[in-house]
């Protein structure tokens, strides 16, 4: 009896740890729509001259309640895009796709005596107007004056550059 129980626990702990193996892979695979008339699929439109290729991003720190610059915050951007791709079996229809992000989708930046940073994203065009590319800013303070924030912009094709003034609250003010 005693065995039975360590081969059915051994058969237990071996599904576990398969199934999260299974559930953890870094594989991006959409799902397949069932036909033209699918909700997943979303009608193309192509844009006649591609626009891109490269995204302009300015943020600028002010401290919340002396509305001063606040210099040297360290700041690392990400951008994921958003596409519409092509689904052969249905001409005029895409299929949404947001790749997984990988590292070379960030920039590391720490603020200057402006409170500024300036940065680029990679190269992208943009072919439909339902392609986006969501930049993400984390912002952390190393000195642990002021509390950590997160901001996105979004992009499309009728803008390629976007500034954004942020406030920061002391921790102390919380």
């Amino acid at each position: 009896m005693e065995k039975w129980i360590k081969n059915v626990l051994s058969f237990m702990v071996i599904v576990f740890f398969g199934y999260l193996a299974i559930a953890c892979t870094d594989g991006f695979d959409p799902p397949i729509p069932g036909g033209c008339l699918d909700p997943l699929l979303y009608e193309k439109e192509p844009l006649d001259n591609p626009i891109g290729p490269v995204i302009y991003y300015s943020l600028t720190l002010l401290d919340k309640e002396t509305n001063q610059p606040v210099s040297g915050i360290y700041v690392k951007a990400y951008w994921n895009i958003a596409f519409c791709d092509e689904f052969a079996p249905c001409p005029l229809k895409c299929l949404m796709l947001t790749p997984r992000s990988i590292d070379d989708n960030t920039a590391e930046h720490f603020t200057n005596a402006n409170g500024n940073i300036d940065g680029q994203t990679f190269p992208f065009e943009f072919l439909d107007k339902k392609d986006k590319v969501l930049v993400t800013f984390d912002v952390e303070d190393t000195h642990g004056v002021y509390v950590a924030k997160r901001i996105s912009f979004r992009y499309d094709y009728t803008n390629n550059s976007q500034s954004y003034t942020a406030y920061l609250l002391k921790n102390d003010a919380l």
